[in-house]
């Protein structure tokens, strides 16, 4: 897609298991990556998380393919079943936001099925395989990491610190969770745009 689009200078941010394919990403393209920003996400052994292997029994169960409409169609129970550990204001999460969420990837029994399937994808094969590569990437790199999250705790960010060449310690933001992105936004813009600039 980078080279289709003709990107040749990206910013890459990027949390959850969408960190871990950042990674991949940034050590297999590097010529293309002018700073990475990685938030809570899956590191190095840390895949899946250990909070995320129930999802992964009730995945070989096939629950997802079934169940997942009916959560779509109840988002306050959604809210509250799949949300839960994730956000630490939960009342403060719109329902519309829930189903946004949820629909893609829940809203019919062929995206539940598919979500099962991704569920038992995750391996840290992929990761462990990038770790020499990721010692060398010479990129800007800037560490967020909440400090609440169950999913992905901050000993992964100093190991992330330590890892990468060129990032510059851990910011934490005290107790953030897993989609703080979204509830902190403003504390974790400023980083970004300053990463921006300096990388610039």
């Amino acid at each position: 897609m980078c080279g289709e689009l003709a990107l040749d200078d990206v910013d890459v941010v990027a949390n959850d298991t969408g960190g871990a394919v950042a990674q991949i990403f940034a050590v297999r393209h590097s010529e293309r990556v002018r700073s990475l920003a990685l938030t809570n996400c899956e590191t190095h052994d840390n895949v899946p998380p250990k909070a995320v292997k129930p999802a992964v029994v009730l995945a070989r169960a096939g629950v997802f393919s079934w169940a997942g409409p009916w959560l779509v169609h109840s988002p306050a129970r959604a809210r509250r079943v799949v949300f839960g550990k994730g956000y630490e204001r939960l009342d403060a999460l719109p329902e519309d936001i829930v189903t946004s969420f949820l629909d893609p990837v829940l809203g019919t029994r062929a995206r539940g099925r598919d979500f099962q399937r991704w569920l038992l994808s995750l391996r840290a094969a992929e990761l462990l395989a990038i770790e020499h590569e990721l010692r060398r990437l010479d990129v800007p790199a800037l560490i967020v990491w909440g400090t609440g999250d169950v999913f992905f705790e901050v000993r992964w960010a100093h190991w992330l610190a330590e890892t990468l060449p060129g990032a510059d310690g851990v910011v934490e933001l005290d107790g953030a969770r897993l989609f703080f992105p979204d509830e902190r936004a403003a504390e974790l813009v400023p980083h970004l745009l300053e990463r921006w600039s300096s990388a610039a």
